[in-house]
């Protein structure tokens, strides 16, 4: 009888990741029903498919996603967070709310308003 050289499922505590069982899905995978999974391209570290924690070079961390740039009304921050998965603090760049409600963009700053939304003006 031959011995099966690759796993093909596992069970509890453990992962499938490249034919083997592992206690814990390395950087860059995700648990999901005893499987590791790729996260997105955009996400250097994710719990979900859909749910960011570190993002990959040239993205910025917003709202548990990874993008390419800075929605409106926010702009890029260096902060420091903890990462909740690892308790492990980096510097993320994030993006950040403009301070004031009525701009429209503060691409250098929260308080530097260089464009506002309709019927504001800057002063």
């Amino acid at each position: 009888m031959d011995i099966p050289s690759k796993c093909v499922t596992c069970i509890n505590p453990y992962f499938l990741y490249q034919n083997l069982c592992v206690l814990n899905c390395p950087t860059a995978f995700y648990p999901s029903n005893n499987t590791c999974l790729s996260c997105p391209v955009e996400c250097s570290s994710c719990t979900s498919a859909s749910t960011c924690s570190t993002c990959s070079n040239s993205f910025i961390y917003y709202q548990l996603y990874c993008l390419s740039s800075c929605p409106p009304s926010t702009f890029i921050a260096n902060l420091s967070v903890t990462l909740p998965t690892s308790n492990i603090s980096i510097i993320r760049q994030q993006c950040q709310p403009c301070a004031l409600t009525s701009c429209f963009s503060c691409p250098l700053a929260a308080d530097i308003c260089v464009v506002c939304h309709n019927n504001w003006y800057i002063n």
